[in-house]
């Protein structure tokens, strides 16, 4: 929680993803909490392994440096032989630089009681703490792929508006058990499934009769496979409803709307089926109106949807909207940028409308293909959590929404841990909605009811006071002051 106060989820998941692991951040010194000083630094940081220097400017990302070797007192350069320590510069789309040390120099960081943390000889970064305004950056053969001088802060020195400068203890993993964002189940047997079975049977939202859940992917991604996986855990036995075939031809053409409480009488909620995305094959009204609710099933993609007959005239009420966004990826295409460039315009879109989102990352098992004997041991998978860490960077979600599944086509004799592991996926799928669900609420009932505050006070000409109390209302609907700001704006 304190480092959530510091950093946000999408900088925590870029920096994990340049460590290369599910580090544990431990606050060690902020130039906020404790003295702006060398001295302070020293005093809190030294002979601390593996430490992170995270250094945030006012409308710049956050940029730093990471070494497993320890700051001290002595007055000299350290070698890295490992090789680990780099420099960094995350990214607003996702995708952060690294630097890394060349595991030869003689400078891979400097430390002297009256400096604050120095990589390289150049300085390649170097950041005074007593006084900010000499803190800078210089290309230096000790990081050989640094650029610029202007590549880290975007200038050499001088920096505008230092807001903080942050040191982590990342030494500690987080352990694997905390890496999963399901409850892994104790035991995988059938009492756990018949317990997981019931409730997604019985789950019901609280503001619709069904929840609509959308499924999109690349061609052969397996999300035809994850709605005939849905309807098999709901019904108890393997059932077709949508063509799935391991392909490299996009089988859906259509929107298929599959309501669960009419082809099974179970469920209450809906999973949309769609064409998988190309890059071309998804205009901008398409995509809206999809969102909407405006297309109904048996929409052809490709058509036009101003003149296809099954398109609905909107707006729509929210309770037809999608209220969630399931993105099918599959680890044969999960490292590849070319894969995440058509779902750009998605998560945008998703974005836009406040929707949550969530990634089931399928056929694990062609990447540890010990899962294909042994489905149970699918969170115990080193190789799958640190694929999820990596797809999480790309996406710019929380780890915790990735959400790795072994796919079946027909039964299995060990199909029970593959059951346990879909059921747990759609619960926290329709979990998903309920969330999105609660902040488009939350914010309409707040809203309707601070206008009417705002009316009074500006009647009165308080408009100081106007401002003021909004603030305080939109803080203790969200209990975040940076989520009041951008409201507020």
């Amino acid at each position: 929680q304190l480092v959530m106060t510091k950093l946000n989820q999408t900088e925590v998941t870029q920096l994990i993803a340049l460590l290369g692991r599910p580090a544990q951040f431990d606050l060690l010194y902020s130039t906020k909490d404790h003295e702006a000083s060398n001295a302070t630094f020293h005093r809190l940081c030294d002979n601390h392994p593996k430490t992170l220097t995270v250094v945030r400017l006012q409308g710049r990302p956050l940029f730093g440096g990471y070494t497993p070797l320890t700051w001290n007192h002595t007055g000299n350069h350290q070698r890295d032989p490992s090789g680990e320590s780099f420099l960094f510069v995350l990214s607003p789309n996702n995708d952060p630089k690294k630097y890394p040390v060349d595991p030869n120099s003689p400078e891979a960081i400097y430390s002297h009681n009256t400096s604050g943390p120095a990589f390289g000889g150049g300085s390649c970064l170097y950041v005074e703490l007593s006084n900010f305004s000499v803190s800078y950056s210089n290309p230096h053969p000790s990081y050989p792929t640094l650029p610029a001088n202007t590549t880290l802060a975007g200038s050499y020195n001088k920096w505008p508006n230092i807001e903080e400068v942050l040191v982590f203890d990342v030494s500690k993993n987080q352990e694997t058990r905390q890496v999963p964002s399901l409850d892994q189940p104790c035991e995988m047997n059938a009492r756990v499934y018949e317990e997981l079975q019931t409730r997604l049977r019985n789950w019901q939202s609280r503001f619709v009769e069904e929840v609509n859940l959308l499924v999109v992917g690349g061609m052969g991604s397996g999300k035809s496979s994850l709605i005939n996986g849905a309807a098999r855990v709901l019904h108890g036995r393997q059932l077709n409803l949508v063509d799935a075939r391991p392909s490299s031809q996009a089988v859906t053409c259509k929107l298929m709307i599959q309501s669960f409480s009419e082809v099974i009488d179970q469920g209450h909620f809906k999973l949309w089926d769609v064409w998988a995305w190309t890059g071309t094959n998804y205009g901008p009204d398409t995509l809206v109106k999809l969102l909407n609710g405006e297309l109904e099933s048996g929409f052809v993609f490709g058509d036009n949807p101003l003149t296809s007959r099954y398109v609905r005239r909107g707006p729509l009420p929210r309770t037809e909207h999608v209220h969630a966004v399931i993105f099918v990826v599959p680890v044969d295409q999960a490292t590849f940028d070319e894969y995440y460039a058509p779902m750009q315009p998605w998560l945008q879109a998703c974005r836009d409308r406040k929707l949550d989102i969530m990634v089931v990352l399928t056929k694990v098992d062609n990447l540890d293909t010990e899962l294909r004997q042994n489905p149970e041991k699918l969170w115990n998978s080193v190789q799958v959590n640190d694929l999820r860490m990596k797809v999480a960077t790309k996406v710019g979600i929380d780890p915790k929404e990735v959400l790795p599944l072994r796919n079946y086509f027909s039964e299995t004799s060990n199909s029970l841990p593959i059951d346990i592991n879909l059921a747990s996926i759609m619960l926290r799928a329709l979990d998903t909605s309920e969330t999105s669900f609660m902040r488009w609420f939350s914010e309409f009932v707040l809203l309707r009811e601070t206008n009417e505050s705002v009316r009074r006070l500006q009647e009165m000409g308080h408009r100081k006071k106007t401002v003021a109390e909004l603030k305080r209302a939109l803080f203790k609907a969200f209990g975040d002051l940076s989520v009041a700001d951008e409201l507020l704006r």
